[in-house]
């Protein structure tokens, strides 16, 4: 749709007038109507939270997020042990899914049997490199683990907020941490937990060697106690008389 609109957008004419009108509309209604969940995979909620975002990607950061699931694709199956066989007729019609989704659009389709995910930056994202690489391997990585997790709601919405974060830093040069640095900074953060939770803190071993040694002056006291009182008993006893 992003071609036929640009095609025409260089004629002039009354003949056209209508016609470029419906592939404007056509072409912002698909960045808005974000989400087309054939497969059922994401609850009304979290698609309408998408719709909503897209919106605002789309006015902002003339952007947007287009996500399509199915239930099983064309050409794609599963092979004994779990690897997946694809023909060239799976091949064309995954190109031509992305195609279809929008030069300005980062493209992510789910297939739910056999369970594949593709993440796709439009052309015209590519071209103002506002979506690099980097990130994408990045949204591949969350979608797929979320995925993989079935958590299909929590993966959606966290990767609308990385691509969301990622236009907004490199577009506008925000200081809003993107997806990624929060990424990294929860990873950071969660290891460096579990180093203390590994390890004794410094004051733990104060603590046990203070236990230690009360316990030991508490054992000699009692010791000597004893002595004091064995000895004392001893001398006090009354001397008894032999005849």
């Amino acid at each position: 749709m992003g071609s036929l609109f640009q095609n025409f957008q260089g004629r002039s004419g009354g003949q056209y007038r209508g016609l470029l009108a419906l592939s404007a509309f056509l072409y912002c209604g698909l960045l808005i109507a974000a989400v087309r969940d054939r497969a059922e995979l994401f609850s009304p909620a979290a698609r309408t939270k998408i719709e909503v975002q897209n919106k605002t990607l789309l006015r902002y950061y003339k952007a947007g997020i287009a996500v399509e699931t199915f239930a099983s694709a064309p050409g794609l199956s599963e092979q004994p042990g779990g690897a997946q066989q694809s023909t060239t007729e799976f091949n064309t019609w995954l190109k031509s899914r992305a195609e279809k989704a929008g030069r300005d659009n980062v493209y992510i389709l789910v297939v739910k049997n056999p369970p594949y995910l593709l993440v796709s930056v439009g052309e015209r994202l590519r071209e103002r490199d506002v979506f690099p690489r980097i990130d994408r391997d990045m949204l591949m990585r969350l979608l797929a683990g979320r995925f993989q997790q079935k958590s299909f709601d929590k993966g959606l919405l966290e990767g609308a907020a990385l691509v969301r974060d990622t236009l907004s830093n490199r577009i506008e040069g925000t200081e809003i941490p993107t997806y990624t640095m929060l990424l990294t900074q929860r990873a950071a953060a969660a290891q460096q937990q579990q180093r203390e939770n590994s390890m004794d803190p410094p004051g733990s071993y104060l603590h046990w060697i203070g236990l230690i040694l009360v316990a030991v002056f508490g054992a000699w006291l009692a010791f000597n106690i004893y002595q004091t009182l064995a000895a004392k008993g001893k001398s006090g006893r009354p001397v008894q008389d032999g005849t």
